[in-house]
């Protein structure tokens, strides 16, 4: 089973909870915000690519790759690939 902490990003009642390991600096940077998760819709993917790897190899264009959804993961839907993406926020 995952920890909290590496299953990174969820959705409780429609709001994001990003939770991260406790580090010194959270209080310095607690109402900081550096990065958010987005959901990306990877269209016309070659199935060469269509694995864990060639997935977040193109997603890696766009940001930091958390993770694909179920459907993704079980290649039950084809048209696209939906991956989560951390992406900066700070400027």
């Amino acid at each position: 089973m995952k920890s909290v902490v590496e299953a990174g990003p969820v959705f409780i009642v429609g709001r994001l909870f990003v939770v991260r390991r406790w580090t010194e600096e959270v209080e310095r940077l607690r109402n900081r915000v550096n990065t958010m998760p987005v959901w990306a819709n990877l269209y016309n993917l070659p199935k060469t690519l269509w694995t864990k790897k060639g997935i977040s190899f193109v997603a890696s264009v766009i940001g930091h790759p958390l993770f694909s959804d179920s459907t993704t993961f079980k290649k039950e839907r084809l048209e696209y690939a939906q991956v989560c993406i951390e992406v900066p926020c700070d400027h």
